[in-house]
């Protein structure tokens, strides 16, 4: 009996080829063109006609005033216009009314803390926590002189040194700290903090 051996074909083997060096290319062209595409949004947005913002148009009548992306934060005139301060380099820009901003804020903290309460199941009454009970206190800040950081605005961050430490305040409170673990925190260095 003898055989006879097919001769594989070209084209299916170069079908792979193609589709392997197509997908290349394609991934190739996606990279740079993304690249390119978000260094002229502006431009290509212009040419497609298309908005990258929204426009809230306030006022009535001829001439009217765009505001862009308003807010109920600055102090307006009596017509709802907003009013504009002026810098020494000419810069214009809105007063904020800082009363109303700060209700809202405190209304946003607090639902933040609502939202992140974690309720925990009081089984067999353990909380409050019996005097003598042992606890565990976890992260940098409880650490005495380590820092307690507070942040607002658009990322200003402050730094404050503490005086005392979580676990002084705990002891004071009649719980058992682990001291491992609360001498570990006070050793570490400020450097590893940040």
């Amino acid at each position: 009996m003898t055989y006879v051996r097919r001769k594989r074909s070209i084209f299916a083997r170069s079908v792979w080829v193609m589709l392997a060096v197509f997908f290349a290319l394609l991934t190739i062209v996606f990279a740079v063109g993304s690249s390119i595409a978000a260094d002229n949004a502006a431009p290509i947005n212009k040419t497609l006609g298309a908005e990258s913002s929204i426009r809230v148009q306030v006022g009535g009548g001829s001439g009217e005033v765009v505001d862009h992306y308003p807010s109920a934060f600055i102090e307006r005139y009596a017509d709802g216009s907003p009013i504009y301060q002026v810098d020494e380099y000419g810069n214009k820009t809105t007063i904020m009314d800082d009363e109303p901003m700060r209700e809202n804020s405190q209304k946003v903290a607090e639902q933040v803390a609502v939202e992140g309460t974690v309720l925990l199941w009081n089984d067999n009454d353990t909380l409050p926590l019996a005097e003598g009970s042992k606890v565990s206190l976890f992260g940098i800040a409880s650490a005495k002189g380590k820092y307690a950081l507070s942040g607002y605005g658009s990322g200003k961050v402050d730094a404050i040194p503490t005086d005392g430490s979580l676990a002084e305040a705990k002891k004071k409170k009649g719980l058992v700290v682990n001291t491992k673990l609360d001498e570990k925190y006070e050793s570490l260095t400020d450097s590893s903090v940040f």
